[in-house]
Parts: structure tokens; sequence; C-alpha cells
């Protein structure tokens, strides 16, 4: 499963992934996303180092799920596309 969060660098987004880790779930691709700000920080997920993308450059299909913890303007924006193309 494949797995996408958005505003994976701001509190909620770094508590979804605190979650995820520690459900152990069969996750087979993490994309960790926030504004280009943030794009390239390293974020560290079970002993790995995932590299934050860039939401505007993210395509929605590589993930099965998405999770929004971006704020109301951000998510209002993407929502739409991102549940045309994973479950949000």
């Amino acid at each position: 499963m494949n797995i996408a969060i958005v505003g994976a660098t701001g509190n909620v987004g770094r508590k979804i992934i605190e979650v995820l880790e520690k459900k152990n779930l069969p996750i087979s691709e993490l994309f960790l996303i926030a504004s280009s700000k943030s794009e390239g920080k390293k974020i560290n997920y079970k002993g790995k180092e995932h590299s934050v993308i860039d939401l505007e450059k993210f395509d929605f299909s590589k993930a099965n799920i998405t999770f929004f913890s971006a704020g109301g303007k951000i998510s209002e924006q993407y929502v739409p596309t991102a549940s045309q193309q994973s479950i949000v």
C-alpha cells in the first residue's frame, strides 16, 4: 500500500507519521508532501530518511491513500484532484 501525507512537515503531519510507524502498517512506499519551501527536507520513518516532495509536483496517482493535514485552503485546492486518483 502506498501512502501520501500532505502537510507532512507540520505538527499534525508528523503525528500521522508517528501513528503509522507505531501501527506497523504494511506500507510499500511513503510519500511525504509539503510546500516547495520544505522540498528536499529529510524526515525519518522506520529508520529510513524520506525526502519531502513539493505538493505542486506530486502525482497523486502514485498513492493508494492520501492523508491531508495541511490548512483548509490547501486542502480545498488539492483534495478534488487527489480524490480522483487515490482515497482521501
